[in-house]
């Protein structure tokens, strides 16, 4: 049952709606919330040895075959070459990422770095073999590698601090946590000096904190804005809205032509623009709370920490690194606003949660 609690949230958002068809949509949208828990209850019988690591492997494996693609992309047409070209107006390695997979790329960024969570995860099991274990680090630095190319900025942070939570709450030995936590420390510095990544970085550290105005881009020295000043619009509307709707919301349909209202003050113009694009909330806090009123983030909330409790009563590392890692990315992105995020966060919470339960057989803990 605490599974389906976003589903549930999404059905209180569609009962304050005025517009249902726009909110059945919605809803439509995320049926896999609640179809995902009731798959896994239906293989209850399932008596396979290896459940986790065949699971974990094929996901792994996918997400190998797609980074390989657009890498072998890059190499052909000499994109590598040009890597000090990629900057804040002209992001080629990343253009080149959506373009290829069809995919938002932090979602993409979601997908890598929960595989490479999942590497580690393997890693630390004591009956993989060790050619199966270097093949395993392979795929993990590509991963990275690829991640850091298109720079999936808050994957890439979720990820550091999910690992360190669970190393500091889970590693016996106080020492091998240290060391552990040092290079990953060192290895995150070290590839932040990438061109692709740097330019991302010193974008936040050298943008004022303050609603877009002007252009994305003006030769003749006048106003710009970047993604970071459109962040802070939608920062800016969103408390406004909640603190207008705290108790009840706004409805489901509602929320988008509210926040689109607000973002009209902003004087920018550009293809990113609030008219040309639909800026949602781009925090799934923001949105269930203005969707669903103060019920539905109260209700959001205790899911995410039931499951956290769950994860410390099964003493299950890779579960709770899972929950560190997605309440953070969805600090930054409505992941449950696309087909890809619902479909990726229905199944994976569903597998893992079921995994150590009576009703399946499998081999993590």
């Amino acid at each position: 049952m605490i599974l389906i609690i976003p589903f549930l949230i999404q059905i209180i958002g569609f009962l304050l709606s005025n517009d249902k068809k726009e909110a059945l949509f919605t809803l439509e949208k995320n049926l896999m919330i609640l179809i995902a828990p009731l798959g896994f209850l239906l293989v209850y019988n399932l008596k396979a040895k290896n459940y986790t690591s065949w699971i974990l492997s094929f996901y792994i494996l996918g997400c190998f075959i797609l980074n390989s693609y657009v890498i072998l992309h890059l190499l052909i047409n000499g994109y590598f070459f040009r890597i000090d070209e990629a900057d804040i107006y002209n992001p080629i390695f990343r253009n080149v990422y959506a373009q290829l997979t069809g995919t938002h790329l932090p979602y993409l960024g979601l997908w890598f770095m929960f595989a490479c969570i999942c590497i580690i995860y393997l890693l630390l099991q004591k009956n993989i073999r060790l050619a199966y274990k270097i093949v395993l680090c392979v795929i993990g630095l590509e991963l990275l590698i690829g991640t850091f190319i298109f720079s999936a900025r808050m994957s890439i942070l979720a990820f550091t601090i999910a690992l360190g939570f669970s190393i500091i709450v889970y590693f016996k030995s106080l020492k091998k946590s240290l060391l552990f936590l040092c290079f990953l420390l060192a290895s995150i510095y070290a590839l932040i000096h990438v061109p692709t990544v740097s330019y991302r970085i010193d974008e936040l550290l050298d943008t004022k904190l303050q609603p877009p105005s002007g252009k994305p881009w003006d030769p003749d020295g006048g106003e710009q804005y970047n993604s970071t000043n459109i962040r802070v619009g939608i920062v800016i509307c969103s408390f406004e809205l909640i603190k207008k709707h705290w108790l009840f919301g706004l409805g489901q349909s509602e929320v988008q032509p509210a926040l689109n209202q607000c973002y009209s003050r902003f004087s920018m113009e550009g293809p990113d623009d609030y008219k040309s694009a639909e800026y949602n909330t781009h925090n799934q806090y923001i949105h269930f709370w203005l969707s669903s009123g103060l019920l539905g983030i109260v209700l959001f909330i205790g899911y995410i920490m039931y499951i956290f409790y769950r994860s410390f009563i099964k003493n299950d590392i890779l579960l709770f690194t899972f929950m560190v890692f997605i309440s953070i990315c969805i600090a930054t992105e409505n992941i449950l606003a696309r087909h890809s995020g619902v479909v990726f966060v229905a199944l994976f919470s569903s597998f893992l949660m079921f995994r150590n339960s009576k009703l399946l057989t499998t081999d993590a803990k």
